[in-house]
């Protein structure tokens, strides 16, 4: 599976209420997710497919089209900080303080489900829809 920053999709999933109307840029450091973006897919790799599936449905949901920009990996502050995220050994007490004055969002809901067993599940789009549906209302 591709390496993806998944609270990517926690924005989408927490507070789409923020992102209706707005255009949405997404940057990745991987630039198979950047041409899977691209094209929808993501050859021989279906979780990465599934997961560019659910962005596109979502994307569809909230009336939004979605750029994509190549970061090079730790190429910039917040590159450097979501790398240093992605693994617990290098989230540090100084990589936490950067995070001190944020309001951290818990997704609920199909994501978490599915990243407790991630399978190939193609209605996984529709399931986060209906999350998002309900935060909505």
């Amino acid at each position: 599976m591709a390496h993806w920053k998944l609270w990517d999709f926690f924005c989408f999933l927490t507070e789409p209420q923020n992102l209706v109307g707005k255009p949405i840029q997404l940057e990745v450091d991987n630039l198979g997710v950047e041409f899977g973006l691209t094209k929808k897919h993501c050859s021989n790799d279906l979780e990465t497919s599934v997961l560019l599936r659910c962005l596109h449905v979502l994307e569809s949901k909230l009336h939004r089209k979605f750029f994509v920009t190549h970061v090079k990996r730790c190429s910039n502050k917040m590159a450097i900080l979501v790398d240093n995220l992605s693994r617990e050994s290098t989230t540090t007490d100084k990589v936490k303080l950067q995070l001190k004055n944020l309001t951290v969002q818990t997704p609920k809901g199909h994501l978490v489900q599915w990243l407790e067993n991630p399978l190939i599940n193609w209605d996984l789009p529709l399931l986060l829809c209906t999350d998002v549906d309900k935060l909505l209302k």
